[in-house]
């Protein structure tokens, strides 16, 4: 197939993000689902993955450029639909995670049969695509819309300072980030700990009766902020009662650390609302702006669901399907549920899908249509990609532009980081460069002198976290983590959204 209009709107690591989940998040835009929905539906998704990368992609941009005006107007037109998107989301963000605690746990998952197993497992899959049927494409196809027609009013229309005044009005502060709320849920605890006069506690039987369970509730919450799609990692008691340990022998008591992160905040808001004033923008505008806010939480709130519940899924359950069908784990993340559901009930994968599961592992192109897959692999696939020019020439690439999250300016020693695992390289005063940053990036961010991007947009975790810290970073360049390299030096203008390789 060729085409001359692709959009790639995900592009990470190859080992991030493996085909599916991915492809649960997406299916829906080329069905019936998504038509019902919406009013309107892509021709087909595409899934690439080469040697390096993994990319989702709509077939063609107009169609989503399409679904991205519709999902504006809607904004426009019922001011009530992303608050109530808001608050479903929100009492949505658990049942992923709870079905799978409650119905597939640990101990207890190895004496269910094949064919219950894959009932249950079946309630995770259609509450995860449900869940992404009804949310995603508000922040992502909507939130592009959105952001793409207030940055052209401010360009067009010479409002002062536009990079700068973009950035500070739509940044939604009044929605915490997933670390931001883990933060001030640990403050929480440690004031309660100083007015008992604790200030050390070495176990959780050292906490008193009246806060281990806020405590069990904030492991339960969080310990998944590290896990992402892919790593592996958790954050276990341990962790977190270090972390106590840190607040408690601070100079600032923990009250006065609360105080004054709800002090920075409502500050910054004061600040933004006399911006928005001072502007005098037409109420399209404000009313987009409001909008975007409202969406860059909703694509937290989509994360924050995502990564409660990953570790179950991978580290129980994937894991007991794999064992099951004396498959690698790997394979899982390349096969469709109703290939799940096949091999479950006949209690065995076959050899001609082992052989296929096997190419699916390398270079392909996953086409989604109407719930159905067709794979590509090998030269053709290789070719896909050539006629389509998503593997660029980056040879000899000096500078790098992208899109200014926050703006600053700042020059280091250049840490690339395709997965989160490998944060702890980055030391003070790095230059973090990843494909998209996650809630389990944010230690390295605050280290980092600036952050660098492949991916994002001004809703994106990167950039409003960068704004949270402080931190220059430039968003959106497509190729960073493909250019530069470990060791070397860059200057990274996040005022003008410029990077530039030093010899």
């Amino acid at each position: 197939m060729k085409s001359s209009s692709l959009h790639v709107f995900r592009a990470r690591p190859k080992k991030a993000v493996p085909a599916f989940p991915p492809a649960y998040c997406t299916e829906y835009l080329s069905s019936s689902m998504g038509l019902k929905e919406y009013g309107v539906r892509v021709t087909s998704v595409i899934m690439v993955q080469t040697e390096e990368d993994m990319m989702a992609i709509i077939e063609t941009k107009e169609e989503f450029d399409r679904m991205g005006q519709v999902l504006m107007q809607r904004f426009l037109d019922q001011p009530q639909y992303l608050k109530k998107l808001i608050a479903w989301s929100e009492s949505q963000k658990d049942v992923p995670k709870n079905i799978l605690k409650n119905y597939l746990p640990a101990g207890k998952i190895d004496s269910i049969s094949n064919k219950e197993l894959y009932n249950r497992y079946a309630q995770y899959v259609d509450a995860y695509r449900f869940f992404h049927l009804k949310q995603t494409p508000a922040w992502w196809i909507g939130g592009e819309a959105v952001e793409k027609e207030i940055r052209t009013y401010f360009e067009e229309n010479d409002v002062p300072d536009a990079q700068e005044s973009f950035g500070i009005v739509t940044e939604a502060l009044e929605y915490p980030t997933e670390n931001a709320a883990e933060e001030m849920s640990l403050l929480d605890i440690c004031i309660q700990l100083k007015k008992k006069s604790i200030h050390k506690v070495q176990t959780v039987n050292d906490l008193p009766v009246s806060i281990k369970k806020k405590f069990a509730s904030h492991v339960e919450d969080y310990s998944s902020i590290p896990f992402g799609y892919n790593t592996g990692v958790v954050w276990d008691e341990q962790y977190f009662l270090s972390k106590i340990n840190e607040i408690l022998n601070a100079s600032e008591s923990p009250a006065e650390t609360k105080k004054n992160k709800i002090r920075n905040i409502e500050e910054k808001i004061k600040k933004r609302d006399e911006l928005v004033k001072k502007l005098k923008l037409p109420r399209r505008i404000v009313n987009l702006i409001l909008a975007l806010r409202q969406l860059a939480y909703l694509q937290e709130l989509k994360k924050t669901t995502q990564t409660r519940s990953h570790p179950l899924l991978q580290l129980v359950v994937h894991k007991e399907i794999a064992r099951r069908l004396n498959i690698p784990q790997e394979y899982l993340y390349f096969m469709s549920y109703k290939e799940i559901k096949q091999s479950l009930f006949s209690n065995n994968v076959g050899d001609e899908l082992k052989k296929e599961l096997h190419q699916r592992c390398g270079y392909f192109v996953l086409f989604e249509k109407e719930l159905d897959y067709h794979w590509v692999y090998g030269n053709e696939a290789k070719e896909f990609v050539r006629v389509n020019g998503l593997a660029a020439d980056l040879k000899e690439v000096k500078e790098l532009q992208g899109t200014i999250a926050s703006k600053g300016y700042a020059k280091g020693i250049v840490k690339v980081c395709k997965l989160s695992t490998e944060i702890d390289k980055v030391n003070k005063g790095d230059i973090l460069v990843t494909a998209m940053t996650t809630p389990d990036f944010v230690p390295a961010m605050k280290r980092a002198a600036a952050i660098i991007t492949d991916e994002g947009g001004i809703t994106c975790h990167a950039a409003i976290v960068s704004r949270e810290l402080g931190k220059p970073c430039i968003i959106g360049t497509k190729i960073a983590t493909k250019v530069l390299k470990d060791g070397e030096i860059v200057q990274v203008d996040a005022n003008n959204g410029i990077i530039k390789r030093t010899k």
